[in-house]
This record gives C-alpha cells, structure tokens and sequence, in this order.
C-alpha cells in the first residue's frame, strides 16, 4: 500500500510539473514576440480593419506572422548598431541594408507591402501606439492606406532601443 501511494504521488507531482512549465513556457511565447504583446497589437489593427477607417472600407483580419516579426526585429537591432541610412533613414541601415528586403532574407516567401517604425520608448503601450498612428491620417495616409489594404493578410512586429518596427504584407 505504501509503495501504491508513492508511486501516485510521484507520477502526480510529474504531471503537475510537467504541465506548469509547459504552460508556462507556452503562454510566454504565444503572446509575446520580439518585445511586442502579439494578442494586443493584432487585436488593435483589428478594431480597425474589420470596422473600417474613415473613408477606408472593412476588411478581413490581420494575421500576426512570426518571420515577419523576427526581421522586423532584425533590422531594429542591425540599425541600432549600424545607425541609420543617409539623411536619417529609419528604413536604411547605415551599411544599405533597406528593411523591406528582411522577411525575404529570413525565408519569408510572401510579399512584403510596408513598413513603418514607431519611435517610442521600449515600454510603450502597444496599443496607444498604434492608435497614434491611425489618428495622424490623412496626414500619414500611406501607411494607413497600407495597413487597410485588403491584400495586406499578414504583420509582424519587433521593438528593439526605442523603435519598434512593423512589416505587413501577405
């Protein structure tokens, strides 16, 4: 009998454990990728796909994707060390590299529409981020047009020394 209670014993402290860290280690990485809350920003590009924009009709929902992210945070951190491209270029490192050609070099097969940098402290509410964004249309209308733009299916999102940079695309 005492070996009985043992074994249970053993076998539920292995389940407990067992299921604790695994749950922990995956809500970690299902919501938070490359400095970015992946729930809020994509629920926050949502509220506005879906409903419309201004005189931006609704569309489908974007999609967070995680290569997308990872060059996003790429070239956050390769201009962070190389500094920024001629005449003070958020979009071109130092050395030339241009961030629309990130996803392709990560193995992103899609197509690659815009990008945008947000230049905001690294503890920046995501959300307010974004809705700063939206509110500045029409007078940065080309990146909301982008963002509205029903062939634009996916996003990814990366934050590294006060940038956090977004690239869409499909």
């Amino acid at each position: 009998m005492k070996n009985f209670l043992l074994k249970n014993l053993v076998l539920f402290l292995v389940i407990v454990s067992a299921y604790g860290c695994n749950k922990g280690s995956q809500a970690k990485s299902e919501t938070t990728r490359n400095g970015v809350n992946i729930s809020l920003a994509t629920a926050t590009f949502n509220s506005y796909r879906t409903k419309g924009f201004q005189n931006l009709p609704a569309t489908t929902a974007i999609v967070w994707n995680d290569t997308l992210s990872d060059a996003a945070f790429k070239f956050a951190h390769d201009i962070a060390t190389q500094g920024d491209g001629p005449g003070g270029n958020v979009y071109i490192t130092g050395q030339g590299e241009v961030i629309l050609n990130y996803p392709g070099n990560l193995g992103y097969s899609g197509n690659v529409a815009v990008a945008f940098c947000y230049l905001f402290s690294d503890t920046a509410n995501i959300k307010n981020m974004i809705d700063q964004g939206f509110s500045a249309y029409p007078n940065f209308s080309t990146f909301t047009d982008e963002i509205m733009n029903s062939m634009v299916t996916k996003f990814g999102m990366g934050e590294y020394n006060n940038r956090w940079y977004l690239i869409a695309g499909n």
